[in-house]
């Protein structure tokens, strides 16, 4: 699970930094991709030209652009409640788009702001 202004994310028990924290951003939860998209089991590179995201796990890939509020998923565009971010030199994901589109399920907390993720 993740929890919101924390720098770790706790697989299974087992406690991993990150480079940056989970941050909610005009009101939506968003998350250091590679860490958490990794924890997935994903794999994320990054094009620093293009400043674009790609994530795939074998069977989807997500194509993000920093400062863009839509996804390209398989050639698809899908609209994003918030767009991609670099705070502090870490790339920010909507958290909800990217682990539903992974085949995740996700639950909010909101009482201690935690996230936890649940792989299919």
């Amino acid at each position: 699970h993740l929890q919101i202004g924390v720098k770790e994310i706790n697989i299974k028990g087992d406690k991993h930094p990150l480079d940056a924290a989970p941050a909610l951003i005009d009101g939506n939860t968003l998350i250091p991709v590679r860490a958490v998209t990794e924890a997935l089991g994903a794999d994320v590179d990054w094009n620093a030209a293009h400043q674009q995201i790609s994530i795939t796990d074998g069977e989807t890939d997500i194509l993000l652009k920093i400062g863009d509020k839509k996804a390209l998923v398989h050639g698809v565009y899908f609209p994003l409640s918030a767009a991609p971010c670099i705070v502090n030199g870490s790339t920010l994901v909507p958290l909800r788009f990217v682990a539903q589109t992974l085949g995740c399920t996700v639950d909010w907390l909101g009482d201690t702001q935690e996230i936890l993720i649940y792989p299919s």
